[in-house]
């Protein structure tokens, strides 16, 4: 893949940014706003593991953020199974000296859209951390709603069901940061 996000570009992650990667996530500000799958101290056996991980998926769902040909964050979705195969769960960290400048924004903007279509999903959810400060929040709003509220979008698992969508809630809030 390879989105141009006007800031940014998400792409396939390579080995090349391994150096990156290291400098970059190693940092107790970025792992403090991710779930715990995301370590911290950030170590090369981290990265080597992240690699295989990439490299063993049949399909990617993982990418990289960059600016100026330089890996500086990632994007990805956990694509539900079963009856939650229209959902999936969306993270993203960037780089700490890359904060502020819009760049996390452009890149759920596209992600989000391409991840909706390319994946059939209907719904997005991305938990929200309460020491995350900044981003856009109408941004992420056009996308999520807070976990609390959300309703989990489901498929029928009978023969002639499709997704069922729930009603939309008259509980969303104005502003999710």
């Amino acid at each position: 893949m390879n989105l141009d996000c006007g800031k940014c570009r998400v792409r396939d992650w390579r080995l090349a940014d391994k150096p990156s990667l290291l400098r970059l996530a190693d940092n107790r500000n970025v792992a403090r706003n991710l779930a715990h799958r995301f370590p911290h101290p950030y170590t090369e056996a981290d990265a080597d593991a992240w690699f295989v991980l990439l490299a063993n998926k049949p399909q990617p769902t993982a990418w990289a953020i960059d600016v100026g040909g330089e890996a500086v964050g990632g994007i990805g979705i956990d694509v539900g199974e079963g009856i939650y195969a229209k959902t999936a769960r969306f993270g993203y960290w960037l780089g700490e000296p890359l904060w502020g400048q819009g760049i996390m924004t452009a890149a759920v903007r596209a992600t989000a859209d391409f991840a909706l279509d390319h994946f059939d999903l209907v719904r997005l959810e991305a938990p929200v951390f309460a020491t995350r400060h900044g981003g856009d929040p109408e941004a992420i709003e056009e996308y999520f709603i807070k976990g609390a509220e959300a309703q989990t979008a489901v498929v029928d698992p009978t023969p002639a069901g499709g997704p069922t969508v729930p009603p939309p809630s008259d509980n969303i809030p104005d502003k999710l940061f």
